[in-house]
C-alpha cells in the first residue's frame, strides 16, 4: 500500500515538474510544422513602361502623329489610371482607365506639331493609384520642320517717316520637290505691293529645298500711327496652300516724343511727385505746342506744364511736358492708374499726338506683395 503511494507521488511530483520548466519556455515563434519561415509579402500592382522617353526625330508640320507609350501590368493586382495630363495643348492623349495583372495597354498621344519649328519636348504626366509610383512622367521628343517655311514670317519695317517707301524680301522655302509660291496678295493694296521675283533651289540645313522670294513693298503713308497689314501667299503645295506673312511697322511724323509713353511710376498718397517728356521736332523746323491735356482713372488733379526748350538743350525747337502734382491723402489700397496725354500741335497731319499714361498709387504703409504660391 505505501509502495503504491509513493509511486503516485512520484509521478505526481514528475508531473508539477514537467509542467514548470514548460512554463519557464520561451513561446514559440517558429512557423507551424510544414510551413517556410518567410513573411507573408503585400501584393501590388505595377506600370512597367517599354520606355518613359521616345524621340520622333524629324517630323513635318503637315499633320498629326499617333504616338504610343507601351507598359505592361507586372504586379498582381489591377492598377488604375486615374488621369494624363500633357504639358502642351499639342498632344492629345487616351488610355485604358483599368489595366489588370500581367496585361499589356499604352498611352496613346495624337501629337500635332502645327505651328512649331525646331526642338520640341511635351512632358506627359501619368497619375496611378499605384503608391509606390503614384506619378509616371513621360517625355516626347521631336525636331519639327515646317513644311513650308517663311522668313521671316512677320516682316519689321521699325519707324518710317511720312511718305517713306521701303522694300523687303520674304523667302519661303518647302519640303516638297519643286515646289513654289505661284502669287500673293495684300489685305490692302494701296499700302502695300507683293510680288514673287525668284524660284531657286537652296541647301538649307543640309538638305535641297526649292524656294521662291517674295518682295514686300510698303508704299508710304502720310498719316502718323501704327502699320499692321497682312499678305496671303499661295503655293503649288496641297498640303500648305496658303502662307501668311505679317507686316508690322510704325509711321512717325515730324514731332519726336520722348519717351513715347509717360510712365507715373509708383506714386505715394499725400506726396508731391513730378515726371517729364521732352517734344522736338525731326526736320528741326520750329512748331508750336498749342495745348495739353491730361485724363486719368483717379480723380486727382495733376498738373501739365508746357516749358520751352532754352538753346543749349537741344539742337533744334522743342519742349520739356512736365507732369506734376500730389495725389489725394485719401488712396487707402494699391490701385492701377491709367490715362492719355493729349498734345495740340500746329504741324499739319499731326495735330493730336496722344500718349498712354500708367502708373500706380500705393499707400505708405502698404509693404510688398507676398509672392503667390505655386
Amino acid at each position: 500500500m505505501s509502495l503504491k503511494r509513493n509511486l503516485a507521488t512520484s509521478v505526481l511530483v514528475a508531473g508539477v515538474v514537467c509542467a514548470m520548466a514548460g512554463l519557464a519556455q520561451p513561446p514559440h515563434v517558429g512557423p507551424p510544422h510544414g510551413e517556410t519561415g518567410a513573411p507573408p509579402t503585400e501584393v501590388r500592382g505595377a506600370l512597367v513602361f517599354e520606355g518613359e522617353t521616345l524621340d520622333l526625330g524629324v517630323v513635318h508640320d503637315g499633320g498629326k502623329i499617333d504616338v504610343e507609350f507601351p507598359f505592361t501590368n507586372k504586379g498582381e493586382i489591377p492598377i488604375m489610371i486615374t488621369n494624363v495630363k500633357p504639358s502642351c495643348g499639342c498632344t492629345d492623349p487616351s488610355f485604358e482607365p483599368v489595366i489588370q495583372p500581367g496585361e499589356t495597354s499604352a498611352i496613346k498621344v495624337k501629337f500635332n506639331p502645327a505651328g512649331k519649328h525646331g526642338k520640341s519636348l511635351v512632358t506627359i504626366k501619368v497619375d496611378t493609384d499605384d503608391p509606390e509610383r503614384p506619378t509616371i512622367n513621360l517625355s516626347l521628343e521631336a525636331t519639327v520642320e515646317p513644311i513650308v517655311k517663311a522668313e521671316p514670317s512677320i516682316v519689321q519695317l521699325g519707324d518710317l517717316r511720312k511718305g517713306e517707301t521701303i522694300s523687303k524680301d520674304v523667302l519661303v522655302s518647302g519640303e516638297m520637290a519643286d515646289f513654289m509660291v505661284k502669287f500673293a496678295t495684300t489685305s490692302d493694296s494701296q499700302l502695300v505691293g507683293v510680288e514673287v521675283v525668284e524660284h531657286a533651289q537652296v541647301e538649307m540645313e543640309g538638305t535641297m529645298r526649292d524656294q521662291s522670294v517674295v518682295r514686300v513693298t510698303f508704299k508710304g503713308r502720310e498719316s502718323t500711327g501704327p502699320i499692321s497689314e497682312s499678305i496671303l501667299g499661295r503655293t503649288n503645295d496641297p498640303r500648305r496652300e496658303l502662307i501668311p506673312i505679317k507686316v508690322m511697322g510704325r509711321i512717325v511724323g515730324d514731332v519726336q516724343v520722348v519717351p513715347d509713353r509717360l510712365s507715373l511710376g509708383v506714386l505715394r498718397p499725400d506726396t508731391e511727385f513730378e515726371r517729364t517728356l521732352r517734344v522736338t521736332s525731326r526736320n528741326g523746323k520750329p512748331f508750336e505746342i498749342l495745348e495739353s491735356s491730361l485724363e486719368l482713372d483717379i480723380p486727382d488733379a495733376f498738373e501739365v506744364e508746357i516749358v520751352p526748350l532754352a538753346p543749349n538743350e537741344a539742337e533744334g525747337p522743342g519742349y520739356n511736358i512736365r507732369v506734376f502734382g500730389t495725389p489725394s491723402a485719401d488712396h487707402d489700397q494699391r490701385k492701377a492708374v491709367r490715362g492719355m496725354l493729349h498734345l495740340t500741335t500746329d504741324v499739319q497731319g499731326e495735330e493730336q499726338i496722344d500718349l498712354n499714361v500708367y502708373g500706380s498709387i500705393r499707400p505708405v504703409n502698404d509693404g510688398p506683395r507676398t509672392p503667390p504660391k505655386k
